[in-house]
């Protein structure tokens, strides 16, 4: 009785976490809260409102979801809800904290925004930039920066390193922690 009950409640577990992933992939798919993100470019642009067909158009990076703070690897040909299903979802960027400054003062913390989302890429693929994670979070916190002002990018990696990087740094995150200390 107790080896029943042990291997339905396990059933239950995995079912309702195929379920909640499920769930996650249908919310994403069927919002009206798509964006796509551009190289070298951090504005998030409405997914419905962006001709990527035309020849001079640029080529999306990213996928974004505003509603379940999802970052979606982009490849041509292939839609954001077929790369959901064949991509590794990561949870934890590799950065323990980010936030925006000015000068010694944290202007925006974006600890809690970074550790809100989920990245759907190839493993071989690289992460989103900082660029792309700050025109997310404006989107999301509807704050737009006065690019004017001389903000600067915080990060803390794993191993404890303190990077401060220009605002809008389109190298993609994982390369800049792994790569030189930059002051």
């Amino acid at each position: 009785m107790l080896r029943l009950y042990s291997r339905l409640s396990k059933g239950y577990d995995v079912l309702k976490d195929k379920f909640s992933q499920l769930y996650e992939k249908a919310v994403f798919i069927f919002s009206d809260k798509l964006y796509l993100l551009f190289e070298n470019n951090p504005t998030p642009y409405l997914r419905s409102s962006v001709n990527t067909g035309a020849i001079s158009s640029a080529l999306p990076q990213w996928y974004f979801n505003q509603d379940t703070k999802s970052f979606i690897y982009w490849k041509v040909g292939e839609s954001p809800e077929k790369s959901m299903y064949d991509y590794l979802a990561y949870t934890q960027l590799p950065v323990l904290s980010m936030a925006i400054t000015k000068g010694d003062e944290c202007v925006h913390d974006l600890d809690d925004f970074i550790n809100s989302l989920t990245v759907y890429k190839p493993e071989d693929a690289d992460f989103p930039s900082t660029a792309h994670l700050i025109g997310a979070w404006s989107l999301s916190s509807k704050i737009v920066l006065d690019t004017t002002r001389d903000y600067k990018v915080s990060l803390l990696t794993d191993a404890a390193d303190s990077i401060s990087l220009p605002l809008y740094t389109y190298e993609a995150l994982d390369t800049l922690v792994k790569g030189p200390k930059i002051e």
